[in-house]
Order: structure tokens, then sequence, then C-alpha cells
């Protein structure tokens, strides 16, 4: 993980394997655009003249004036987390979103291909990795294994595909990665084995 502070005073605190790309004359351009691959949590400075600043995440943009908000773009699906103040969400292709999405503080959108979903959710639980924890609430074994394989760069084999939608809630420490596969071990009767960059469960 890597705090960086933008030219505007914005700050972003980019999650791991995840990047930010933004022009060298940000400042004096009309908006202030960065382009995100990954995870990252925006706390975003409102300037004197009001200047939009967008976040292009795959399908989508998020819109904001001054706000924070955490978003995550991986695997063709954006995920929008807002914290505080307003976003609006628009979409980069038509076939993405018939019109712009307006969230409220605690809500979650989430877009896949063209399909997405609106609702309120725990804030914390999407931003625990900026306090170096997971959080896992009703998470399944299926998502929990797309998100070592993204955060941590190791391959998750599970051949067993029954066990990909059991369940698991708990809290980890991110940097403890055993831990969270010894609790899986515990909870589930399961066999974890890893040998170098890949796990196997079973």
């Amino acid at each position: 993980t890597q705090y960086i502070t933008l030219p505007d005073s914005s700050s972003v605190l980019l999650n791991a394997n995840s990047s930010i790309a933004y022009r060298e004359d940000w400042l004096e351009s009309s908006e202030r655009n960065v382009t995100l691959n990954g995870e990252a949590f925006f706390d975003v400075y409102h300037t004197e003249d009001h200047r939009r600043f967008l976040v292009h995440a795959n399908a989508v943009s998020v819109e904001v004036l001054g706000t924070s908000f955490n978003v995550l773009n991986r695997r063709d699906r954006t995920q929008v987390v807002l914290k505080e103040g307003e976003v609006m969400l628009r979409a980069e292709r038509s076939e993405v979103l018939e019109n712009n999405i307006t969230m409220r503080p605690g809500e979650l959108v989430e877009i896949e291909g063209d399909n997405y979903v609106q609702h309120p959710v725990r804030v914390e639980n999407y931003t625990a990795w900026m306090q170096d924890e997971h959080i896992f609430e009703g998470t399944t074994l299926a998502e929990i294994a797309l998100l070592v394989e993204d955060i941590y760069g190791v391959e998750i084999s599970i051949k067993d595909k029954s066990l990909l939608q059991k369940k698991f809630t708990g809290r980890i420490n991110r940097g403890d990665l055993n831990s969270l596969f010894g609790q899986l071990e515990k909870v589930f009767q399961l066999s974890v084995e890893r040998k170098q960059q890949v796990v196997i469960i079973k």
C-alpha cells in the first residue's frame, strides 16, 4: 500500500497491486482526471474554482467535487463505496448504464458487465484494508480466493467447486495470510497446502 498526494493536495491510498495515472499538465487542465487500475481510497480536495475530479475505472467514471470514497477496479468489475459527500457515476459506454447514478454516503454501487447493483453497506468492511485488516461478512470462498490472488499475487487452486459458495465471517490481519488460511481450515475442515506461489485448498 502507498500514500500519494496529488498536485491539488488530494490524497490517495493505493492498495496492493494497484496503480493510478494522470497527465503531467494535470493542474492546468479544466478537469482533474485520474485513471485507476486496482483499488484506492480517494480523499478529494474541493478547489476554489469547483473543478471536477474524475476517476476513470473500466467502464465508468466517478465524478466528484470534494469527498472521500473507495474504488475497486479489477477483473472487469468496478465497485464504488462512498464514505462522505456525494459522487456521480457516469458510463464511459452507453450500454453499461442508461443513466448517471448519484450516490449517497454509506452506499455501494457495483458494476459488472452491463449490470449494476446499488445498496447501503457498512463502509468499514470495504475500507478495512486501510487499517491493514480484512473484514469478511458472509463472504464466499470464491470471493476470498479472488481477493487473495489480486492482493497477494498467489494462485488459488480449488478443485472441489462445492467449496466455492461456503461463506466465511471474520476479521483478519492483512499481513498474516497464514492466519486466514488457518481460520478457513478450522471453520470448513479444509486442507490448505502452499507450494511457492500456488495455494491448494481441498
